[in-house]
């Protein structure tokens, strides 16, 4: 299985098969609703290492790419999944 570091290098190009999945998942949301694109998104699950991180991450990206500003917060204070650059 891909690491963290792979993950994150494959958004980066966004003809990626994984950014292009994530960009279904935001074309799929901004349809979602008479209103568009929701202002907030929330993920979560009941484990650990199930993606939340990745996927916020990915689905942050993707919005932006598309000229939105977007704040992504990982409440994981501990252990944050992805560091700042």
């Amino acid at each position: 299985a891909p690491g963290k570091t792979d993950f994150v290098e494959e958004l980066k190009d966004p003809r990626s098969h994984i950014a292009e999945a994530y960009s279904s998942v935001v074309a799929a949301l901004r349809y979602s609703s008479d209103k568009g694109m929701p202002k907030t998104i929330f993920l979560t699950s009941t484990r650990p290492n199930e993606g939340k991180s990745s996927s916020a991450l990915a689905l942050a990206q993707n919005v932006a790419r598309r000229g939105s500003r977007v704040l992504l917060i990982d409440a994981d204070l501990r252990k944050p999944a992805f560091k700042a650059s």
